[in-house]
């Protein structure tokens, strides 16, 4: 599991390199880890959409979009 700190530092690296950003692709390696919507319609609803804003709650990231939040667990393990 990431510490706190190592997930502040990764959402502080990421933010200024993707607010603005558009998402035009999504690859998706397991499909089972998209627990909600399934597979298809996640990619239907994300792509296009542009990521506004980027914070934190506890260790997980929160990707801020148009319509969106997109929450994001780095699952790292030590």
């Amino acid at each position: 599991m990431p510490e706190l700190p190592e997930v502040e530092t990764v959402k502080n690296t990421l933010k200024p390199k993707l607010i603005g950003k558009k998402i035009t692709n999504i690859k998706i390696y397991h499909n089972n880890i998209i627990e909600y919507p399934n597979v298809n319609t996640f990619k239907e609803k994300i792509i296009n959409q542009t990521i506004t804003d980027m914070s934190r709650y506890g260790k997980w990231l929160i990707f801020v979009l148009d319509d969106y939040y997109l929450l994001s667990h780095l699952r790292m393990e030590g």
